[in-house]
C-alpha cells in the first residue's frame, strides 16, 4: 500500500513539474524596473536621456533646447517635452512565463497603471492613471509623458504659468500596477531631476 501511494505521489509530482514547465503554473511577476522607453521587438528597456543620479533611486534627465525655442512658462516647457522633444516615463514588469491569450484577455480588464507625483518642497501631490498600458505575452509596460504628469502637478500647485527654473526639481514619481490579484501588484518610485540648456 505504501509503495502504491508513493508511485501515485511520484506521478502527481511529475505532472506538476511538466505542467509548470509548459506554462500552466501561476502567472506572477518575475522582475520589474523603471523603463522610460520599451522596444517590444528586442525586449529591451531604453533609458532615453535618463541617467542614474547620486542615490539608488535618483534619476537625472538632461536635454538641449534649441536656441530659437522660447520656454517662458512651465506650460510651454511641458509642451516642449511632450510634442517637440518627447520624454516618457514608464514601468516594465516581466512575467515568470508567457501569458496565454485567455490570461491576457483577463489581465487587460484587471490590471491598471497608476501614478503619484509629489513635489517635496511644496508638498503638493497628484495621482491618476498612466496614459499607456501595453500588455504583451511576456509582460506589461505602463507609461506616460513626463510633460503631462508635471503639468498636472504644476496646475495643482498654481505654478503652470511661472517661469521654468531648474531648482524646481527634484520631484518624486511613483508608478503602480494595480490588480485584484495581490501577487501581481507592484510599484516603483524614483526621484527625478531635470537639467536643460
Amino acid at each position: 500500500m505504501f509503495l502504491r501511494n508513493l508511485q501515485i505521489y511520484s506521478i502527481f509530482l511529475s505532472l506538476t513539474v511538466v505542467l509548470g514547465c509548459n506554462g500552466t503554473g501561476t502567472l506572477s511577476v518575475a522582475s520589474d524596473e523603471f523603463c522610460p522607453d520599451y522596444d517590444v521587438n528586442s525586449d529591451v528597456c531604453q533609458m532615453q536621456s535618463f541617467q542614474s543620479g547620486t542615490g539608488e533611486k535618483d534619476l537625472l534627465l538632461e536635454f538641449m533646447v534649441p536656441k530659437e525655442t522660447t520656454l517662458s512658462t512651465w506650460k510651454e516647457w511641458n509642451h516642449f517635452i511632450y510634442f517637440e522633444s518627447p520624454i516618457t516615463v514608464g514601468y516594465l514588469l516581466r512575467w515568470n512565463r508567457n501569458a496565454s491569450l485567455d490570461e491576457r484577455t483577463e489581465l487587460r480588464q484587471d490590471l491598471h497603471c497608476s501614478y503619484s507625483m509629489r513635489h517635496p518642497v511644496s508638498g503638493v501631490e497628484v495621482q491618476g492613471e498612466l496614459e499607456g498600458k501595453r500588455l504583451e505575452k511576456n509582460g506589461i509596460w505602463c507609461f506616460d509623458y513626463l510633460g503631462t504628469l508635471l503639468a498636472a502637478l504644476q496646475k495643482e500647485e498654481g505654478t503652470l504659468k511661472k517661469e521654468p527654473e531648474s531648482d524646481y526639481f527634484p520631484v518624486t514619481l511613483t508608478m503602480m500596477l494595480k490588480s485584484s490579484k495581490k501577487h501581481l501588484r507592484r510599484e516603483v518610485t524614483r526621484s527625478i531631476v531635470v537639467n536643460w540648456r
